[in-house]
C-alpha cells in the first residue's frame, strides 16, 4: 500500500511539472478564486450574524488596502502591523471590556521601531511582558465587566434572603455563610486533610454545575478557600449546606471557561454547596479520581502573573 501511494504521488508530481504554463495560469486563477469565495462567504456568514456590519463601508475599505503597491513592503507592513493593532483594540473592547489607548499605543510603537543593536532575547522578553500584561488587564478587568457586577448582587441578595429567613444559616467573618443540618462525630477537619464526602454544587438559582457520583476523596487544602472554611467546620458524618460568596469561591476570574466565553462558574458568582461528609474506609487508599474537580484558591483581586510563570489553559473544571 505504501508502495502503491508513493507510486501515484511521483505521478501527480510528474502531471504536475509537465503542465503548461496556460495550465499553471489557470491553476493560479482557480486558487485566486477560492480565496476570494471564502472570505467573501465569511463575510457574508458575518453580515447575517451582526447586522452592524456595512457592507458599502467594508468595500471602502477593502479596496483601499487591495490597490496598495505589493512591491512596497514596508507601506504593506505598516499595512498589516496597522490592522494587527486595530484588530486588538477591537477584540479588547468587545470581549474584554478593555479600552486600549490608541496614542500610547502608536507612540510604544515608534520608539520601539527606532531601538538599534536588538537581538532575539530582546523581542522575546517584550512579547512575554505583553502576554503577562495582557492577561492581568483581562482578570482585572472582570472585575468592572457588568455581567460580574450583576452575579455579585445576585450573591448578596440570596444571602441577604436566607439570613432574614431565620432559618439557622451563620454568617462567619469570611463571608461564609452555612446550616450545619447535621453534627458529625470526633474533632473537625484540619488544613491538608483529605475528606471523604458527596457534595453537590449550585448556582444560586437552584441549577447544578457539579456533583460527585460516589463518595469522593478530596484534600481540604486544595479548594477553594470558602469551601476548606465549611470542611474545617464539619466532622465525619456531618451534612451542610454552605454559600460561598465569590471572593472565597473563584473570584472574578470564574472558571471553566468554553470557547464561546462562556463559564461553568462565571466571575463574581455566589456558589451553594451541599456536603456530606463520612469517615474513611478502613481498606479505602485515599486519591482523587479523575472525575474529581481539580480547584485551586482563587481570589477577588487579580492575581499577578510574572513573565515565565503564565498559568496553562486549565481544563474541565466543574468545581
Amino acid at each position: 500500500m505504501i508502495l502503491a501511494i508513493a507510486m501515484l504521488m511521483a505521478m501527480g508530481m510528474q502531471s504536475a511539472s509537465a503542465a503548461t504554463e496556460a495550465e499553471f495560469k489557470a491553476q493560479q486563477d482557480s486558487l485566486s478564486k477560492a480565496y476570494g469565495k471564502y472570505f467573501g462567504l465569511v463575510l457574508a456568514y458575518m453580515g447575517e450574524q451582526d447586522k452592524k456590519i456595512n457592507i458599502d463601508e467594508f468595500f471602502k475599505a477593502f479596496d483601499v488596502v487591495m490597490q496598495a503597491d505589493t512591491a512596497n513592503q514596508g507601506y504593506m507592513n505598516g499595512l498589516f502591523v496597522g490592522m494587527e493593532l486595530t484588530s486588538k483594540m477591537m477584540q479588547n473592547k468587545l470581549h474584554k471590556g478593555i479600552t486600549l489607548d490608541k496614542a500610547l499605543m502608536v507612540q510604544a510603537l515608534k520608539d520601539a521601531v527606532a531601538t538599534k543593536g536588538l537581538d532575539q532575547s530582546t523581542v522575546s522578553k517584550a512579547y512575554s511582558d505583553m502576554a503577562v500584561l495582557e492577561q492581568n488587564t483581562e482578570l482585572m478587568g472582570r472585575a468592572f465587566n457588568p455581567k460580574t457586577i450583576a452575579m455579585k448582587k445576585a450573591g448578596e441578595e440570596y444571602i441577604a434572603k436566607i439570613m432574614a429567613a431565620g432559618e439557622g444559616y451563620v454568617k462567619t467573618a469570611s463571608g461564609l455563610v452555612y446550616k450545619m443540618e447535621k453534627q458529625g462525630n470526633g474533632k473537625c477537619y484540619g488544613d491538608n486533610e483529605d475528606v471523604r464526602m458527596l457534595y453537590t454544587g449550585k448556582h444560586v438559582d437552584g441549577s447544578i454545575f457539579d456533583q460527585s457520583r460516589d463518595t469522593t476523596s478530596l484534600n481540604s487544602g486544595r479548594v477553594v478557600e470558602g469551601f476548606k472554611e465549611a470542611l474545617m467546620l464539619m466532622s465525619p458524618g456531618a451534612k451542610m449546606i454552605a454559600v460561598l460568596p465569590s471572593d472565597i469561591a473563584y473570584g472574578d476570574q470564574g472558571a471553566g471557561r468554553r470557547q464561546s466565553g462562556e463559564y461553568s462558574i462565571n466571575p463574581g458568582e455566589t456558589l451553594v454547596f451541599e456536603i456530606e461528609t463520612f469517615a474513611p474506609k478502613a481498606t479505602e487508599k485515599v486519591a482523587e479520581k479523575a472525575t474529581t474537580p481539580k480547584v485551586t484558591k482563587a481570589k477577588a483581586k487579580a492575581k499577578t502573573v510574572t513573565p515565565g510563570k503564565m498559568p496553562k489553559p486549565k481544563g474541565k473544571q466543574r468545581k
